[in-house]
C-alpha cells in the first residue's frame, strides 16, 4: 500500500531565520524599538505643545477682540486742600458673571459680561476742604454701560478719564455712595480691597474658576492671575456650572490686594496630553513584556518587525488622543483612542498568534493600563503614590509571569 503523505505543518510552525536569533541579539533590537518610540513620543510631546501655543494664542486674540481681564480698582474721594485721597471707611463690591463661548475654526475662548454694583460709605471729613472728586479706577474699553453715581442720595454725571471715570462732588464724607455697571471681558476678574473694611463677592456660571488673591504689585507681571493665589476667599462653592465666592477683609493694611478669578478653558486638554506622555514609557515596557511573555508561552517566534509595529499603534495612540480632543472633551477622546488602540493590538496578535486566549489578555492588559493612566491623569495630590502602587502591581504580576517561562 502506498504510504499516505502527511499533512503540510501550519506555517506558523516552520522556523524562519528570525527564530534563529539568539535572545540577547533579540532583546538588543527590541530595546532599541523602544529607544526609538521614546524619540517618536518627544516627537508628539512637541506637537502638542504646538498646538497648545496656536490655541493659546488663537484665544488671547479672541479676548483681546472681546475684551481683556477687567480690573476694578476701586474708588476714593479727592479734595484739592488734601494730599493724600480718602478711601472708603466700609466698601462692598458684587459681581455677577455670565459667560459664553467663542469659536475660531476649532479653538475657543471664554469671554464673560459682568453686571457690578460697587456700595459703601466714605470716612467722614471736614466739610470745608474744598471741591470733592469722586474717582472711580476701571479700565473705561471695558465698561459697557454705568448709571450715575449716587453719593448721599443725589446723582453725578461721570467725566472719562483714561483709567476710569471721575465725577465733580459737593458731599463732604461720611456719605453712602452706590456705583452700577456693566462690564465685559475674558480669562477673569479682579476687584481691588480698598476699603478699611472689605466685603468683595463674585459669583457665576464658569466651570472651572480659580480662585485667589494678587498683591498689586504683581499686577503688572505676565500671568499675574495665575500667581500664588494665598488668601484663598474665606467662602466659595463650584458645582458643574455655577461657582461663588467671598472674600472679607477687616484689616486697613490689605489695601493693595486684589480679590480674583481666573477662569479656565481649552488648555487644560493639551497638559493632560503631555502628562499622559509621561506615561508612554511604561505603556511601552508593559506592552512589549506581555508581547514577549506570550511568545515564550506559545513557543512561536514573533518577528523583530512585529514589535515595531506594535510600538506605532501605542505611539499612534497619543496622537488620536491629541486630534479627538480638540473636538470634544478629553475623556471620550481618551476612551475612544485607547479602544482603538487596544483592539488593534489585539487582532493583530490573535492574526500572529490564531490564539483567542492570547489575543483577549494582550486586550485585558492593555485596558487596565490605559484606565490606570487616566485614572492617574485625574488625580492631582496622590497622583504619586497611586502610580508607584500600581507600578509595584505590575512589577509583581510581571515577575510571577516569568517564572512560567524557562529562558
Amino acid at each position: 500500500m502506498p504510504i499516505a503523505t502527511p499533512p503540510p505543518v501550519p506555517e506558523r510552525f516552520i522556523k524562519s531565520n528570525h527564530s534563529n536569533m539568539s535572545y540577547g541579539t533579540r532583546l538588543a533590537l527590541i530595546s532599541l524599538i523602544g529607544v526609538l518610540l521614546m524619540i517618536a513620543s518627544f516627537i508628539v510631546w512637541g506637537f502638542t505643545s504646538s498646538r497648545e501655543a496656536t490655541s493659546t494664542t488663537t484665544a488671547r486674540e479672541i479676548a483681546e477682540a472681546w475684551g481683556e481681564t477687567v480690573k476694578i480698582d476701586g474708588v476714593e474721594l479727592e479734595r484739592d486742600s488734601l494730599s493724600s485721597a480718602i478711601v472708603p471707611e466700609s466698601y462692598r463690591c458684587s459681581a455677577v458673571v455670565e459667560s459664553q463661548i467663542l469659536h475660531r475654526s476649532i479653538y475657543e475662548a471664554q469671554v464673560y459680561n459682568a453686571q457690578i454694583s460697587l456700595s459703601g460709605k466714605m470716612q467722614a471729613i471736614a466739610d470745608s476742604c474744598g471741591a470733592s472728586r469722586f474717582v472711580f479706577g476701571v479700565s473705561p474699553a471695558s465698561v459697557v454701560s454705568i448709571d450715575p453715581l449716587v453719593l448721599g442720595g443725589r446723582e453725578y454725571a461721570w467725566t472719562q478719564t483714561e483709567n476710569g471715570f471721575v465725577a465733580e462732588v459737593n458731599e463732604g464724607g461720611d456719605e453712602p455712595f452706590q456705583i452700577n455697571l456693566k462690564v465685559k471681558g475674558s480669562q477673569g476678574i479682579i476687584v481691588k480691597q480698598c476699603g478699611l473694611k472689605n466685603e468683595i463677592n463674585i459669583s457665576g456660571n464658569c466651570a472651572n474658576p480659580s480662585f485667589g488673591t494678587v498683591d498689586e504689585s504683581l499686577y503688572e507681571k505676565p500671568d499675574y492671575y495665575g500667581a500664588d493665589p494665598c488668601p484663598l476667599p474665606e467662602k466659595r462653592s463650584v458645582t458643574k456650572e455655577q461657582f461663588s465666592a467671598s472674600w472679607c477683609d477687616d484689616n486697613a493694611m490689605s489695601i493693595a490686594t486684589y480679590a480674583s478669578v481666573t477662569f479656565l478653558l481649552g488648555v487644560d486638554r493639551y497638559q493632560k496630553v503631555e502628562r499622559s506622555l509621561k506615561y508612554a514609557f511604561l505603556i511601552i515596557l508593559f506592552t512589549f513584556l506581555s508581547v514577549f511573555f506570550a511568545e515564550r508561552l506559545t513557543k512561536y517566534p514573533i518577528p523583530v518587525l512585529n514589535y515595531l509595529l506594535i510600538g506605532l499603534a501605542l505611539i499612534l495612540f497619543y496622537v488620536l488622543l491629541l486630534s479627538l480632543c480638540e473636538h470634544m472633551t478629553f475623556g471620550v477622546a481618551y476612551a475612544i483612542a485607547s479602544a482603538m488602540t487596544a483592539c488593534l493590538i489585539s487582532l493583530y496578535m490573535w492574526g500572529m498568534l490564531h490564539s483567542k486566549k492570547v489575543a483577549g489578555t494582550i486586550l485585558a492588559i492593555l485596558a487596565v493600563m490605559y484606565a490606570s493612566c487616566y485614572v492617574l491623569l485625574c488625580l492631582s495630590t496622590y497622583a504619586l503614590i497611586m502610580g508607584a502602587l500600581m507600578m509595584f502591581c505590575a512589577l509583581a504580576v510581571s515577575m510571577y509571569a516569568s517564572l512560567k517561562i524557562k529562558f
